[in-house]
């Protein structure tokens, strides 16, 4: 779906351009690999906050020009440990959650500088990939909501328009072979698109017949790709 594959999809992004890759053995129906924590930690390093020339140790208020609270966060030998806040230039909270072992950990919310809620995101195993998000518009309606399995697979996905019209769906279609199902919507309702994909170890692979409509219904377009399996499509 759009807030998971697409998400996922700019974050391969950047690791293909954050280092030398060969791709000449590359499958063109992998999507992006699967985001376990593993390739983040190999990848992205941990990171380190220093004061005055040395690791950041107790706890360290950071202020706008201002004077109004920016970030405020306990630090042990340069990494920030239990919860964390940060603010707006309006005194505003914008963010707040906890880290243990410089990951995230448990739920964390950030806000509008309204101060409505944007997102809840619920972390575990200290994990980049959440098990739960949940994004909202500035509105109040939910804009998209994610589940991933303890391993770091998405397994289900919803997104809705402000209106709180559903515009894309990401679903389990077959459970036997790992194969979910993406349909997107057009604000009316209406069926766009048709897609499925495979989870292998470390991947997502496109599979099976990917269909595509116009606003009345009718069929598009038409493209299989393979699989080891048969399925109805």
């Amino acid at each position: 779906m759009k807030s998971t594959l697409f998400s996922l999809g700019l974050l391969f992004s950047w690791l293909l351009s954050a280092q030398p890759v060969d791709t000449s053995h590359v499958d063109t129906n992998l999507v992006f690999p699967v985001f376990h924590g593993w390739i983040f930690r190999g990848t992205c390093g941990p990171a380190y906050r220093y004061c005055n020339g040395s690791l950041c140790n107790g706890e360290v208020v950071d202020s706008f020009e201002n004077g109004i609270e920016k970030h405020r966060a306990y630090y042990e030998e340069g990494q920030i440990v239990g919860e964390s806040s940060n603010y707006y230039s309006n005194g505003q909270l914008a963010s707040r959650g906890s880290f243990h072992n410089n990951r995230r950990i448990g739920e964390w919310f950030t806000y509008y500088e309204s101060g409505a809620l944007k997102s809840k995101k619920l972390y575990w195993k200290y994990e980049l990939v959440p098990l739960r998000s949940e994004l909202y518009y500035e509105n109040g309606q939910l804009e998209s909501l994610e589940i991933a399995d303890s391993a770091g697979f998405f397994t289900f996905g919803i997104a809705y328009s402000q209106a709180g019209d559903t515009l894309e769906l990401f679903t389990p279609f077959d459970s036997q072979h790992s194969v979910y199902k993406s349909s997107q919507f057009n604000e009316s309702g209406q069926l766009m698109e048709v897609q499925y994909f495979e989870y292998l170890e470390n991947s997502m692979r496109r599979v099976g017949i990917w269909r595509e409509y116009d606003i009345h219904g009718n069929l598009l377009s038409e493209k299989e790709y393979p699989s080891d399996f048969h399925l109805d499509w």
